[in-house]
Order: structure tokens, then sequence, then C-alpha cells
């Protein structure tokens, strides 16, 4: 409850929650952060039982088929990945235990930009009220999105891949060249990236930051990660700290090469 809190008012995260940058009384904060919820869950790191975030479902309609979905993660992750990875864990949950068809988010504008990737791929606007909120000076819309369950079973690999926890049942490749038989180097690498990622090779060199310079946003961060691990046959586990510049991403690709290849992904062929 203390995590939470903490989000709840932090400057960074406060106003993209429930409260909007108000700061509840801690009463009042428990009594609401009930409120209209069907099903909700702590998002911790495997690796340290750390708090990233909370994924929230509420304003559930069994009647026509559809739910809610909100989430906020701690100010340490933005832009990490680690909160896509934990929302999608979350959205397979709903899916399995309700049939909803689709799921909605309400999503002011800045929020947007840390999925931007998926836009029209598996977040689709449905609506948008103009001039909405007014946050850092300035007015901004909230778009109305939804996802759709029949895509999200089809999901892509990332998705797939934090789902399962097992690469081997991922059937992941890339999507312009096949997984190369030996380690690349640092400009080999650079090219990849830029290919598998769609950026302009001459903006892709080796202290480009992902977020900074690239404009990687948290659901391609997820999809580096599993590249990272395709490639290299070892789970990235380091990935939201390790993940800055492209040279420092690619140090520790050679570092997860230089590890033992599992039997699961030995006995599925890969690398």
């Amino acid at each position: 409850m203390d995590f939470l809190y903490a989000c709840a008012i932090h400057p960074i995260t406060g106003f993209r929650w429930r409260f909007r940058g108000l700061s509840p009384s801690p009463e009042d904060f428990r009594a609401q952060l009930w409120s209209q919820v069907l099903l909700q869950r702590l998002i911790v790191r495997n690796d340290s039982g750390a708090s990233v975030g909370l994924g929230v479902c509420y304003n559930g309609n069994n009647a026509d088929g559809y739910a809610y979905l909100a989430a906020v993660g701690a100010p340490q992750y933005m832009g990490t990945g680690a909160m896509a990875e934990g929302a999608a864990l979350f959205i397979g949950e709903i899916f399995r235990n309700w049939n909803f068809r689709k799921l909605y988010m309400e999503a002011p504008e800045f929020n947007v930009d840390q999925v931007r990737s998926g836009l029209g791929k598996w977040f689709h606007e449905e609506g948008r009220l103009e001039a909405h909120h007014f946050y850092d000076g300035k007015y901004h819309d909230q778009l109305i999105l939804a996802l759709y369950r029949d895509e999200y079973e089809q999901a892509v690999p990332f998705i797939r891949a934090a789902l399962s926890g097992d690469l081997s049942a991922t059937g992941i490749g890339l999507r312009t060249r096949e997984l190369p038989d030996e380690m690349l180097d640092l400009d080999a690498f650079c090219g990849l990236l830029a290919d598998e990622l769609e950026r302009d090779r001459s903006l892709v060199h080796p202290d480009a930051h992902l977020v900074d310079d690239l404009g990687f946003d948290s659901l391609e961060m997820v999809e580096l990660t599993v590249i990272l691990e395709s490639l290299s046959g070892a789970r990235a586990a380091e990935s939201f700290e390790r993940l800055t510049t492209l040279r420092e991403t690619w140090l520790y690709y050679c570092e997860l090469s230089s590890m033992p290849v599992s039997a699961e992904l030995a006995s599925a062929g890969e690398p």
C-alpha cells in the first residue's frame, strides 16, 4: 500500500493515474483503491521481488462484453518495458477468467506516448475527447482506446514471451532476416536493430540513447528484450536497467551470448 500511495502522489506518475495530481489522504486512498474494481494485481519483478506497478480491471460489463483497464508504474520503470510485460500478464489473466470481447483504456494523450508503437496494431482509437486534460501548462486530448480479444490472442511474439516465460514456446524469429549464426559486432548489431525496429540507419549509432534519441516506447523496449533473448539464447533478466544506449545494449548482448544455452532452446533448434 505504501508503494502504491507513493506512485499516486509522485510528481511524475501522480497525474497519470486516478487522482490526477491530487494528494488524497491515506484513508481515502485505501477506500478508493477498490472502487468498481473487478480484478487488480500488483506487478513485481521475478528476479528481485521489487514492486513495479499495478494493473486494474474495473467497470466490468458482462452483458455487453467489455471492461476497463488501467495501469500505473513506479517512476524508475517508465520507458523500460517492465510495465508492458506486467500488463501483458495481467491482460492474459483477464481474458482467461472473463469472456470480455474487448478492454477499454481511457488514456490521456501524454500517456499514449508510452505505447505509441502499438496504436492501430492492437490499441484502437474508438473515441477522443478534445482538450480534456490540463497538464504541464497546456490542454491534452483524452483517447478512448480498445484492445480486442481476438487480436490479443494472435499477439506479437514479445507478448507471448511475457505470458509464457518460455522462449522455446514463442516461435519467435526476426522480421527482416534469419537469426545469425555468429556473434554480431557492434556495427552489425546496430544495423539489425535499425531494420527490426524500423529506425533510420543514420540515427542508429553506438552512443544513441534508445529512449531519448531513438524514441523507443515501452512496447519496443520489450520487443528489444525478446530480440536479445532470441539472439543469445539467454533470459535477459537485467534488461530494465541495461538497455540504455545502443553500445550498452550490445555489451549486454555479448554478456548474454556467453551464457550457456538452455536445454529448451537447444531442443527447439534456436541458437
